[in-house]
Formats: C-alpha cells, structure tokens, sequence
C-alpha cells in the first residue's frame, strides 16, 4: 500500500482581485446528534468506479471515477465533485509494483438534502477527464474534455460556489472551472484562465505560467474569495494567486509576494522565504482570514542530498488585501515535531507532528489541529491559537493524541490522512489511511480537547480492515479525508486504494 498521500510519484504583477459575488444561501447547520457516521448501505452507500476495481464490493459505479482522492461540496449542499489522479492501473515492467496509467477526471453528482444520497449527473454533465488522458474503460464515458487535469489531487470551490479549482500534480498546474449553481454543471474557463501552469516540469497545457507549482498537490480558497494558496511539496513552497471574483480568473501575485519557500528548498523559485516549509503537503486558511497554517510532510528525506527536512507546522500573517503571506517573527514562524530532524529550522517544539498531512482551525478560530501520519501510527495534535495566529500546544495528554508517552491514545487513527470539524464545532473526524477507519472525537468547544467517542460510535472501518473498530462498512481502502455537507447531516469519504465514495449520515448510532 502506497504512503498516504503519496503519488506514484513575467509574472502579471498588474493583477488584482475583485471581492466575490453573493452566492447561493448556505444550508442550515443541524444539530448533529453524538457525532457518530451511519453509514448508508447499499448502493448509495459505496460508489465505485464503473471502469475501477473489480474485486470491491460495492453496488454504486461512476463514470470516470478511479483512485479519488478529493470531494467538495456546494455551499447549498445540492451537488458534489470528486477528483481522480490516474485511469488505471498496469504491471510495472519490473513486475514487482504496480505502475499508475496518468489520467485525471472530475465527476459530478447531485446530492439529496434528505439522505445525502449521491446521483452522478447525466451525459457529458458527469464527468470530465483530461485532455491528454488514454482513453480506456475508465475515462471513455467522460467525453467532456479539460485542460492540466493529469494528477487531479484537489478540488476546491469558492466560497459562493461559482467556481471550482482543481491541483492536478502532474501537469503542475491549477485549472479553473465556472459552475451552473442550477445544474451542478462544471464548464472551464475561456482563454488564458482556463489554468496555470509552474515554469518547471511536467507540460501543463496551460498558457499562463506560474511559480512554484512543482507537483502541486492541494489547493484552497480564502473564506473571503480573494485569494486561492496552493501547496508544492516538490517545490518545497507556497503559491499565491489573486483570484478575480467576477471571472474566477487567477493570477499570482507579484515579485516575492508569488510564493513562499523553505529556506533550504531543493528548487529556487525567486520567493520569500521562511522555516519548516519543507515538502509541504496541505494549507489552511483561518476562517477570519487572518491567519495561514502550513502541514509539512518528510517525505523529502527520501531525495538524494535534500538538505532539510518537514514535520512542521509554519503559520503566516495574511494580508487582507492582497493575500500576501507573511511568516509570524520568532518563535512564533513554526512549530516542528520533537523527534524532527535538526535542520528543519523551526525555534518551537510539540509532540504529534511528525509527517504531517491536515491542519483544520475550529470554527470560532481559537484552535488549531493538526493530523499527522507519525510513522504509521498516526496522531493529532491541539494547539491554542494565540492573539497574533501562534500556535502553543495544549498541555500534557491534552495537547496530543499519539501512542506515544505523555499522550492520549485512540483508536483507528493509523497513518491520519485528514482532520476535519463539524460545522457546529462539536465533533472532529480523523481518517486513518494505514488503518483503513474513520475515528470520530467529542470537541470541549471551551477548552479545544478532544476525547474520542465511546463505544460502537468510536470508529468505523473497511471490512477488510483488522482494526479494532466494532462498525465495518465497504468502500474505506485508503480514506482521505471526511467532507461534510454544509448542514452537518451527511458525511462522504473517498478512498484512494478501493477508488470508491464511502457515504454516511451524521447523528446517533443505531439501537443494538
């Protein structure tokens, strides 16, 4: 099993953004009972690929789907989009591995607001694959085509829901697509926006090009929706883009504002530069805007003469007019796992960060939580955010869920891929990718402590997993991440290994 989140592995300075149009009305947060994931069953509870993996057993196929990796969801909940990196799997000619077939597709659903059932959208609506994808059983059903898709790791959408951005890791670029808010309907933008593309790497197809994009990975949108980030591990930085709210346009910001870099980076990108930004694998924006957090990974220490290594969290001043990034002073730049290497050059110490992947901050801003794969193990790690966005861990047993000494301990966190909250604050999900589970948590919303949910509630994982989770359920090989609906009441993993949509409803476990 492949290494979560591993992957078979003139700058338009005039730009500026425009403040992002009203969308549709955000769905009503409910109250989500204890928390616990029923799964749905069933067809609509397992989605796979129609052109996937034989041998999982779920009813529910999809056209275009493979090995995805990503979901979002409308802000009115009616719709969901999924991303897929490749279109298939063949022998490496070594006949000891097998070799990803590059490929890249979005696939679009309705969803309903009253089971969170998914429905693929109908016709050329449901899926796109890239423009240079072979065609095979997976990505023939797509016949809608896009640019800079290949690699597809992430997909965002603006804050009001008319635009969606995809990272696709292997053309090193991020495309842009406008959304029909009635149909669900995915289009991609005219001309120059519709991607962009990093100067250096894999063809991008796309005509505009950008700095520090080396085998992007994740993107995200300000809650503002001034500003898309997008994260370079293979780049060791940051890229910073204006995003024009009336267009969904973007353009990166100029001069040393375009970036951020580690200070021993492997690739020279011209960018400010700052400590424990090394392989960096995901960023986070503070809901006031305020603040960004950077989860960088140790998956360099595998490069031939890389200087310097992750296990870190760095945190950044935004401005709130242009989206420039801004490494806090200090103490304050990072925070660094105590067991890290020395030359990730970060003055704070914490427990529980070692590679890690999420960083997600409560929804009232006042804590930061950080999902980290810890050698298998898994762990999350609780930070108090301070005045000017500095983290400081949580004392004692209270600052880290690890199996290590001086930490809690939990089930069905091995290899934590994401962290996620509720939108009401009162629960966190933790994904286990080793451990092929989802882990659900109780939020103290006054003090930020986690405490893992009792009993049958506690996890959840794949029927072919040997965790000791009492709640077995298909379609959870390889979970990355939990996506919630924007009320709260339905839940969608999607599982890289068994390339399906695993589907539950949030609220309280079922009588025995």
């Amino acid at each position: 099993m492949v290494n979560p989140g591993s992957d078979d592995d003139g700058q338009n300075a005039g730009a500026t953004a425009t403040a992002a149009t009203p969308g549709p009305a955000q769905a009503p947060v409910r109250t989500p009972g204890d928390g616990t994931l029923r799964w749905l069953g069933g067809a609509a509870g397992c989605l796979k690929g129609s052109g996937g993996q034989p041998w999982i057993p779920c009813q529910g196929t999809v056209r275009g789907q493979f090995d995805i990796s990503s979901m979002a969801i409308s802000p009115d909940g009616g719709f969901a989009y999924g991303v897929s990196l490749n279109s298939g799997y063949r022998p490496n000619p070594a006949g000891k591995r097998i070799a990803a077939i590059r490929g890249g597709t979005i696939v679009a659903f309705s969803r309903n607001p009253d089971t969170g059932a998914l429905t693929q959208l109908k016709g050329a609506d449901g899926c796109i694959r890239d423009l240079r994808a072979p065609v095979n059983k997976v990505t023939a059903p797509c016949s809608r085509k896009g640019r800079a898709l290949a690699g597809a790791k992430t997909i965002t959408l603006s804050p009001d829901g008319r635009f969606a951005y995809v990272a696709a890791l292997n053309n090193a670029a991020i495309s842009a697509f406008k959304r029909n808010p009635r149909t669900g309907a995915l289009h991609q933008l005219p001309g120059a926006d519709a991607c962009i593309g990093g100067k250096v790497g894999a063809r991008s197809d796309c005509p505009r090009p950008a700095r520090a994009l080396q085998g992007v990975r994740w993107v995200t949108v300000s809650p503002d929706g001034r500003n898309v980030y997008a994260s370079s591990p293979a780049g060791d930085a940051v890229a910073v883009f204006a995003r024009d709210g009336r267009t969904g346009g973007l353009h990166q910001l100029p001069g040393t504002d375009a970036c951020v870099e580690d200070t021993l980076a492997r690739v020279r990108s011209g960018c400010a530069r700052g400590p424990g930004v090394n392989y960096p694998r995901s960023i986070t924006v503070s809901p006031d805007g305020r603040n960004a957090y950077v989860a960088s990974d140790s998956a360099d220490s595998a490069y031939p003469n890389d200087p310097a290594d992750g296990d870190a969290v760095s945190a950044f001043a935004r401005d709130p007019a242009t989206g420039a990034l801004r490494q806090l002073p200090g103490k304050a730049a990072c925070v660094k796992d105590e067991r890290a290497r020395s030359t990730t050059a970060c003055p704070t110490l914490a427990k529980g960060l070692l590679q890690p992947f999420s960083v997600a901050v409560s929804p009232d801003g006042r804590f930061v939580y950080v999902g980290s794969d810890y050698g298998k193990l898994g762990a999350i790690a609780t930070f108090r955010r301070g005045p000017g966005g500095e983290l400081v861990q949580l004392p004692g047993a209270s600052g880290c869920i690890v199996r290590i000494r001086g930490c809690k301990r939990a089930k069905g966190i091995k290899g934590v891929d994401s962290v996620t909250i509720t939108p009401d604050g009162t629960r966190l999900y933790a994904t286990g990718f080793f451990g092929q589970t989802v882990a659900v948590f109780k939020r103290n919303r006054g003090t930020g402590v986690l405490s893992q949910v009792r009993g049958r509630g506690a996890c959840v994982r794949d029927v072919a997993a040997k965790e000791p989770c009492s709640r077995a359920v298909r379609g959870l090989l390889g979970p990355r991440n939990v996506v919630l609906s924007p009320d709260g009441t339905s839940a969608y993993v999607p599982a890289t290994v068994s390339g399906t949509i695993a589907v539950f409803r949030v609220g309280r476990a079922p009588r025995r």
